[in-house]
């Protein structure tokens, strides 16, 4: 027989918005194949930087609540980047069902430095993708990139290790509404594109997933 103990969490719908002014004469020009795929583009690329970034750093508070704000902490101490012997530790923080479907989680720069580190055996830990959509491997597990995560420092958080799908869930409310004004910037002869969507993340199991954070002083 089991116990299990439940929790709450509230996901709220943040609103995101950007817009693009174009020139009449760029559309007129434009027509085909149009300048709607272009901006659509542009419009779902920055909006997904926006709220990717709070996903990963934001504080709750108006915003998401970021994952590195994860209680299961892994403390290294380094001046630069975690050792392979201290990735091999990292990769224990959690239980191992976590690890099954783990994956870390840096900043680009972390990355390049952990890609020239070795084992024992002078045998490089870092794996490339052998094919078009493979993911690199750490120690076995998939790596991805992202630029909000924090790179060397006293007391950053340096990455994130774990089954991310299983202690991290986002809540995206319907999809990006696209709107467009010829009279907000008239008297300039600008069409006006705007974007808005809304967006939640919060933490559901802190033990899903561990934040590598550097206590070096």
């Amino acid at each position: 027989e089991s116990d299990p103990a439940f929790g709450l969490v509230n996901l709220d719908a943040y609103k995101y918005g950007m817009s693009i002014q174009i020139s009449t004469e760029l559309e007129e020009d434009n027509a085909v194949p149009g300048m709607l795929p272009w901006i659509l583009e542009q419009a779902v690329s920055g909006i997904r930087r926006g709220v990717g970034a709070h996903l990963v750093t934001g504080t709750g508070s108006g915003q998401p609540n970021g994952i590195d704000n994860g209680t299961t902490i892994s403390s290294i101490a380094v001046s630069t980047t975690p050792t392979a012997d201290q990735l091999v530790a990292i990769q224990h923080d959690i239980a191992s069902p976590y690890r099954q479907n783990a994956s870390w989680l840096f900043n680009d720069a972390t990355v390049s430095a952990i890609r020239l580190l070795k084992d024992t055996t002078n045998q490089y830990i870092w794996a490339p993708g052998l094919g078009a959509g493979v993911s690199d491997t750490l120690l076995g597990a998939p790596v991805y990139t992202d630029a909000a995560v924090e790179t060397a420092g006293v007391s950053k958080k340096v990455g994130i290790y774990g089954d991310i799908k299983a202690g991290y869930l986002v809540r995206t409310v319907a999809n990006i509404r696209a709107e467009r004004s010829v009279d907000y910037a008239f008297l300039n002869d600008l069409n006006t594109w705007r974007f808005l969507s809304r967006h939640d993340g919060d933490i559901i199991d802190n033990s899903a997933f561990t934040v590598i954070k550097n206590a070096a002083s």
